[in-house]
């Protein structure tokens, strides 16, 4: 796949989650933040089922207010980052993202998104520790959606991508 291909993926994973949070009102619609593990794991499972080889990646590091440590996921293959929700940090940039960041995995971890100290997490870890997230962020609290976005994509990009 191509990194067009991959943005149109992340396009579509942005959509849904975008539709998921306007329907339930249980992360913020606009920004996406509270978002990201569903989209990566969305993204994540379409690639799969289109024998792309793909893993979620989960960060965490230290908050800019100090309190609680902050959360952040996306979806990775072994050359590009996919990160439909990246717009959330548009507030820390001296230009907006595009709506959906894709890029080499190089590129990606050089962007300011979050601080340089941090625990990255990859594939079956990540995955893991996302079903301790608050329940409203948890890609497993929407699973029969999830699951209804993934059948219809999968079919959807096999028309155009195999």
């Amino acid at each position: 796949m191509n990194r067009e291909q991959y943005y149109t993926i992340g396009k579509y994973v942005q959509t849904h989650v975008r539709m998921i949070a306007q329907d339930t009102e249980n992360f913020d619609a606009e920004s996406l933040c509270g978002g990201c593990a569903i989209a990566a794991v969305l993204t994540h499972r379409i690639l799969e089922q289109l024998n792309t080889k793909s893993v979620v990646v989960e960060t965490q590091y230290e908050s800019e207010h100090g309190n609680e440590p902050c959360y952040h996921c996306w979806c990775e293959t072994s050359r590009y980052v996919i990160d439909p929700t990246a717009i959330q940090f548009n507030h820390r940039q001296t230009r907006s993202w595009p709506d959906v960041v894709v890029l080499p995995r190089k590129d990606y971890y050089k962007l300011e998104m979050f601080p340089r100290e941090r625990i990255t997490l990859r594939g079956r870890d990540a995955l893991n520790d996302i079903t301790l997230w608050y329940v409203y962020q948890n890609p497993n609290h929407y699973k029969e959606k999830l699951d209804n976005v993934v059948s219809r994509g999968v079919k959807f990009f096999r028309k155009y991508y195999n």
